[in-house]
């Protein structure tokens, strides 16, 4: 039990959150949400250990020069600041990074998440954000974070990240990004019902708690829409093996 969270907080809690989501923020559970976007495809592409990222980024614990960085940025001041960090491999995308913290000024958010984006190494870094924050890019500019306006429709974007995880070319660092991997598992389709007309539909849009990561993925995979590409096995005979006098 966390000491900090008094009892009367989760009451108020539990009161307002359905029984699935109250387990998995308060209860450490996880769980697969009805309506989720990503249900149970995340697991297979959860990375547990140096040797399976290795596999994929063989230079790691550190991240090559050569290599592209994409950070995806959700601001928030009644919600938390978000930010993912992905590397792009010729085996698919790999989230190495999360930042996620409230009640700070921009400077503190820009600092952290430079810090994130240049942990492994000094890549080239691209940044992403909803393309109607013009307010928060501004205030990031003033900081060195020139950040590129991404799409924000939310089903476009859902889709994007679909496309990588049907490819299994989108994974996950465990030990790195677990709350990237909680909230992408609870993230969930919202009732796109009107409430003074259960018959007619509305825009379809997600459950707004807990959004923040996937949020920021979304946004830094619309700003790269290309999945990587495998190298493709030469089908001529190696120059090498041949006899020295041929």
């Amino acid at each position: 039990a966390n000491p900090d969270i008094s009892v009367e907080f989760l009451a108020r809690e539990k009161a307002q959150m359905s029984d699935e989501m109250y387990r998995q923020e308060y209860e450490a559970d996880f769980v697969v949400f009805q309506g989720a976007v990503y249900g149970g495809s995340i697991d297979s592409q959860v990375l547990r250990d140096d040797a399976s990222i290795r596999a994929i980024i063989p230079e790691w614990p550190q991240i090559g020069p050569h290599r592209q960085i994409l950070v995806g940025i959700d601001t928030g001041a009644d919600h938390p600041f978000g930010a993912c960090k992905i590397v792009i491999t010729e085996r698919g995308a790999v989230v190495v990074g999360e930042y996620l913290e409230r009640n700070k000024s921009f400077v503190e958010h820009a600092s952290g998440i430079k810090a994130m984006a240049f942990s492994h190494g000094l890549a080239a870094v691209r940044y992403a954000i909803n393309k109607n924050e013009r307010q928060p890019m501004i205030e990031l500019s003033q900081h060195g974070i020139n950040c590129e306006r991404a799409q924000n429709d939310v089903v476009a974007g859902v889709e994007r990240v679909k496309s990588w995880l049907h490819a299994h070319q989108l994974f996950f660092v465990e030990k790195l990004v677990p709350t990237t991997i909680k909230q992408m598992k609870s993230y969930r389709w919202a009732d796109n019902y009107s409430p003074k007309d259960e018959q007619k539909k509305v825009k379809e849009k997600v459950y707004k708690k807990a959004d923040e990561l996937p949020d920021c993925l979304r946004y830094a995979l619309l700003c790269w829409p290309r999945l990587p590409t495998f190298a493709q096995p030469s089908t001529q005979r190696a120059l090498t093996k041949l006899p020295p006098d041929m």
